[in-house]
C-alpha cells in the first residue's frame, strides 16, 4: 500500500518542504466549523427577485420586437404587391383596377379605373 508519508511517519504539523508539490490536502475552515449545506432565505429571495426582473425585461423586449417584426412583415408584403403591380403594367401595358362587373360599390369605396384616359 502506497502512502504519501515517507516511512509511514506523519509529521506533527504541516511542513511544505516535507511533502512534494504533487501532494494535496483537505483544509478545514478556520475555527474547525463546517458550513452547513443549503441556502439562506435571503439568498433564495434575492435569486427569485433577480429572475423576476430579468423575466420582466425580456417579456417587454419580446413584445417590442414582435411588434417591429409585424410591421416589417407588412412592409415587405406591400413591397411585393407594388412590384407585382409594376410587373403587370410592364407586361400588359395596363394597370389593375376597375369595378368588378355586377358588384355595386359602397359609397366612399368607389374604385377608379387607372387605364382610363382621364386618370
Amino acid at each position: 500500500m502506497a502512502t504519501c508519508f515517507p516511512g509511514d511517519q506523519r509529521p506533527a504539523r504541516f511542513d511544505p518542504e516535507h511533502f512534494g508539490e504533487e501532494t494535496t490536502f483537505a483544509v478545514e475552515k478556520a475555527g474547525g466549523r463546517k458550513r452547513s449545506r443549503g441556502f439562506t432565505l435571503i439568498e433564495v429571495c434575492l435569486v427569485v427577485f433577480i429572475i423576476g426582473v430579468l423575466a420582466g425585461i425580456s417579456l417587454f423586449g419580446a413584445k417590442t420586437y414582435r411588434d417591429r417584426a409585424k410591421v416589417a412583415q407588412a412592409r415587405a408584403e406591400l413591397d411585393k404587391i407594388a412590384k407585382a403591380i409594376m410587373m403587370l403594367h410592364i407586361d400588359t401595358g395596363k394597370w389593375p383596377g376597375g369595378q368588378i362587373p355586377g358588384l355595386p360599390a359602397a359609397p366612399g369605396n368607389e374604385v377608379s379605373n387607372l387605364n382610363a384616359s382621364s386618370a
